[in-house]
């Protein structure tokens, strides 16, 4: 597609054509300059990936911005950046090859994109994905020990540790604040879904007290103690902790 001069151009169907290029206008000065891409704040990580390597490299061949520019807007419907270059110009000769390239290849750059998307995640864990997740972990801990114990009374995390203690475990703390490596994740938009379930099973399976007392968990449900009561029972009589099958 040809790109389009800023006079000519307008975000919608709606918009006046070339806002703000009359005389004495802000625009004024780059009414002839080429509209060659926006950047919306909801916009997916291949697209943010290719906004900033283009204009990471237009910043260093043209630093004192006389061939290219950036204008943000705050339109009623969406707020947005613009990307405007000069013609006949290194920078428009530059973003014409980002778009002969994007055509055969989505992305210009693929490292860039792939660590974009792991700040994305990571930035994403800390916001939102790890209290989801650690709330399934807590989930599926808990209902697997209520399975077993049906006089236990697990309200939270901390319940769960407690019980874990009581079997000689100490399940470790849950990493809200850095996100585990390999822990899964698929890009969703301008952000990153974590499915909760899913990434709660990772999490166990991965971290070896958490796998081991679910495991415990499986044996204790196999042995002759039917219920916690029963348990601390044994305990108090033998003043020790029953050697069970795989629990050496």
């Amino acid at each position: 597609m040809k790109l389009v001069a800023y006079k000519d151009w307008s975000p919608t169907g709606m918009d006046s054509k070339g806002l703000n290029t009359h005389p004495g206008g802000s625009m004024e000065d780059f009414a002839d300059w080429l509209v060659v891409s926006l950047k919306g704040y909801d916009q997916d990580s291949v697209a943010q990936s290719n906004w900033e390597v283009m204009t990471d490299h237009l910043d260093s061949i043209d630093p004192e911005d006389m061939e290219h520019s950036i204008h943000g807007f705050n339109h009623w419907a969406y707020e947005f950046d613009i990307l405007l270059v000069a013609p006949d110009s290194d920078a428009l000769n530059y973003v014409t090859e980002c778009r002969e390239a994007i055509e055969n290849y989505p992305l210009l750059d693929d490292e860039h994109h792939s660590n974009l998307e792991a700040e994305k995640a990571e930035e994403a864990w800390v916001s939102y994905g790890a209290n989801e997740v650690e709330g399934a972990v807590f989930i599926g801990l808990s209902d697997k020990a209520e399975e077993f114990f049906e006089d236990s009374d697990i309200d939270d995390y901390e319940d769960l540790e407690e019980l874990a203690n009581e079997f000689g475990f100490v399940l470790p703390k849950f990493p809200s604040e850095e996100m585990p490596p390999g822990m899964p994740w698929t890009p969703d938009g301008s952000s990153v879904y974590f499915d909760a379930p899913a990434c709660a099973e990772w999490w166990v399976e991965n971290t070896e007290v958490a796998s081991k007392f679910m495991d415990f968990l499986d044996t204790f449900s196999k042995s002759d103690f039917k219920t916690l009561e029963e348990f601390h029972i044994y305990i108090s009589n033998h003043n020790n902790t029953p050697a069970l099958p795989g629990m050496e």
